[in-house]
């Protein structure tokens, strides 16, 4: 929304989506006033057309991360690949794989699990591909709107 005290904008609207990484499509949004991150996860994944398909895997940013979306995803069948802290959209793999920590032990938080399994070696590759997946298309979006 255009703010009225300047030339900038406001954002008033959280949308979600969750995008295709091959195509780049959208294949679910969801919509709120709210800034809750975690609370929108379920509400997208349900948007997804049966059409479309429901997906094998997520991979969404730290914004999302909770055990209770974990939990949701992994009923759902849905491989969850969630950062845990904010993590530098900036890294090299090699960076992320000097930090490979020995596997955790079975009664480790699931936090910590989650941590493991993206500094393993395919690691960087997942979590790579889910931003460059949404953050293009966002981008895409927001500059055919003339607002990023």
């Amino acid at each position: 929304m255009k703010n009225s005290t300047n030339k900038g904008f406001n954002q008033h609207y959280n949308v979600p989506i969750a995008a295709d990484q091959e195509s780049l499509l959208i294949g679910g949004n969801s919509l709120s006033n709210q800034t809750n991150d975690p609370a929108k996860m379920e509400p997208t994944l349900d948007a997804i057309s049966t059409t479309v398909g429901k997906p094998s895997a997520a991979a969404l940013d730290n914004g999302y991360f909770s055990q209770a979306n974990i939990k949701k995803l992994a009923e759902r069948g849905v491989d969850p690949s969630l950062t845990t802290e904010g993590n530098s959209h900036f890294q090299s793999g090699k960076e992320w794989l000097s930090k490979t920590p020995e596997s955790p032990p079975d009664d480790t938080g699931i936090n910590v699990k989650m941590a493991f399994k993206l500094q393993t070696e395919r690691g960087p590759a997942i979590y790579s591909q889910g931003k460059c997946t949404v953050e293009s298309v966002i981008g895409t979006i927001k500059k055919s709107l003339g607002v990023g």
